[in-house]
């Protein structure tokens, strides 16, 4: 029973919510809304469990002295001063904003500038023609920037049409052959978690 009532629990609402958006019936939007409604209190509490278990990760780290203590000390700081100020003065000024244009802003955008360099290394690795997929994707890279580039129009007028043709034609039939493989993977996952073959969800074998 313990392991049956989750599935259970699990089959009625995803079968609810599956009906709703396919019948558009009043009585199960009604529903559905209430189930929607609670699902989000419910992640609420789950966010504050899971802050409390970062606070008691962090909290064991530093009390161990550990190499990383230091981290940890960091992020419990900023934690607890966006949370208090956040709660008992506002969002939009004092520390609570200090943190998100000071702190949170440009380390974000630092974190993006490296994944620009990261894409740049990977780009230079990739676009080796080894074989002949490699040199296809070598010379649709190559046409595309140029293409996207304002240099590419001045050198030729045809390189923004072609650019134009690979993302609408090449890249969007590829696009949608991983959009049609997706949504046959996920109804798949989602028949075996309303049937209960797979339970993973909520820690079984």
């Amino acid at each position: 029973m313990k392991r049956d009532l989750p599935v259970l629990c699990s089959a009625a609402v995803g079968l609810l919510l599956f009906l709703d958006f396919f019948l558009k019936a009043p009585t199960f939007r009604t529903a559905a809304t209430e189930v929607q409604n609670w699902g989000i209190i419910i992640s609420a509490f789950a966010l504050a469990l899971a802050a409390m278990n970062l606070i008691r990760i962090h909290v064991f780290r530093i009390s161990r002295k550990d190499r990383d203590a230091i981290h940890s000390a960091i992020l419990l700081a900023g934690l607890f001063v966006t949370l208090v100020s956040g709660v008992f003065i506002s969002t939009s000024k004092g520390p609570f904003d200090f943190m998100f244009k000071g702190v949170f802003t440009p380390l974000a955008a630092a974190f993006y500038s490296m994944t620009a360099f990261h894409l740049a290394s990977a780009s230079y690795r990739a676009f080796r023609a080894k074989n002949a997929q490699a040199a296809a994707l070598l010379v649709t890279g190559v046409l595309l920037m140029i293409g996207r580039a304002p240099i590419g129009e001045v050198i030729w007028s045809r390189f923004p049409v072609i650019a134009t043709w690979i993302m609408s034609v090449v890249n969007l039939a590829g696009s949608r052959g991983i959009i049609i493989s997706t949504a046959v993977g996920v109804t798949g996952v989602g028949l075996r978690v309303l049937t209960g073959i797979d339970r993973a969800y909520f820690g079984a074998e």
